[in-house]
This record gives structure tokens, C-alpha cells and sequence, in this order.
């Protein structure tokens, strides 16, 4: 006899809000550990970080390692565009814009624990999926990414596991518009 799960223990909201919150919780747990004169220009002091100020300050999509080297294709442009924008919003290497690129990457890597529950279901059923979710949800690699990376780390798994879904989703699919 088949034992359905709880549906709290099932609850993708519940599931997407503790991700969120582990996230989160690590990040002001770390952050309390840096001086703050330090904590957002040690973190942004990777290549994203370097894009992002070159793409802010109007220099174009260039010098990723932090003096002016010209154009680049060091990285993708999405990722380095979004935190510019922040950048723009709070301000460049800045305490705030820290945090705003923070949240960002931890809503990034809590959002993928719908595509991969989705999928989850879709190939073994809703046990799985719970099963799958919840163990994204307190994964500590994928709860220390968001606060440690400024980096495309968790937008990039969020992305690989919607098309992972929606691969599934388009596979026994009868419809033309689908496949287009």
C-alpha cells in the first residue's frame, strides 16, 4: 500500500520559503564575520564584480580583472548586465549592493527547487519531487553559493534545471506550437 506524503511535507511553497531562508539566514550569519569596509569589495573583487563596474561606470562590456583591459568575453553577458544594473541602483562595490546581489543569487538558487520538484514529478511522481526539492532546498553547497560567489553560479542552475522541466514537459508533447 502506497503512503501518500503530508502535504506540508509536499508544499512547494514551504519547500521554495525555507530554501530562501537558509539562504538568507547563512548570508547574515557570514556577513556578521566581515568588517564593513571590507565585505562588498572583497566579494565583488572577482571578474564578475569587475564587468559589472566597467558596464556601470559606460567603459562597455570590458576588463574583467580589474584594470582597464579592453573588451572581453571572460563571461556571459546576463549575468554581469543584472549586477551592473544593481550596481547603478545602489551603487558601485557598495555595502548595499552586496546584499541586493545576496538576495538575487538566493532567490536565483531557491527558485530552483520548482523546476526540479516539477521534474522530479514528472519522472517519478510527487514523493521524488518533495524528496528532490527538499534536498536543494538544504543542499549547503547550494546554500553557501548565493552569500560566497558573486558569480552566475546560481542563475545558471536555475536555468539548467528549467530546461531539464521543460525538456520533460515538451517530450511527449503532440502539439507543433510546443516544439516552436
Amino acid at each position: 500500500m502506497k503512503r501518500i506524503p503530508p502535504k506540508a511535507v509536499t508544499s512547494l511553497w514551504l519547500i521554495f520559503l525555507l530554501a530562501l531562508g537558509a539562504r538568507l539566514g547563512f548570508a547574515w550569519q557570514q556577513e556578521r564575520k566581515f568588517p564593513r569596509d571590507v565585505l562588498a569589495p572583497a566579494m565583488f573583487s572577482q571578474e564578475t564584480g569587475s564587468i559589472a563596474k566597467s558596464l556601470a561606470t559606460g567603459k562597455g562590456f570590458s576588463s574583467p580583472f580589474g584594470k582597464d583591459t579592453g573588451a572581453t568575453a571572460w563571461l556571459t553577458p546576463v549575468y554581469p548586465l543584472l549586477v551592473a544594473g544593481i550596481f547603478r541602483v545602489f551603487g558601485i562595490f557598495t555595502r548595499p549592493s552586496f546584499f541586493a546581489v545576496v538576495f538575487l543569487n538566493a532567490l536565483f538558487s531557491s527558485l530552483v527547487c520548482v523546476p526540479m520538484f516539477y521534474a522530479g514529478k514528472r519522472i517519478a511522481g510527487p514523493r521524488v519531487a518533495s524528496g528532490a526539492a527538499w534536498l536543494w532546498a538544504l543542499f549547503p553547497d547550494a546554500v553557501m553559493f548565493p552569500f560566497e560567489w558573486v558569480w552566475d553560479t546560481s542563475l545558471s542552475a536555475l536555468l539548467g534545471a528549467t530546461i531539464l522541466w521543460a525538456t520533460l514537459e515538451l517530450a511527449e508533447s503532440k502539439r507543433w506550437r510546443d516544439w516552436w
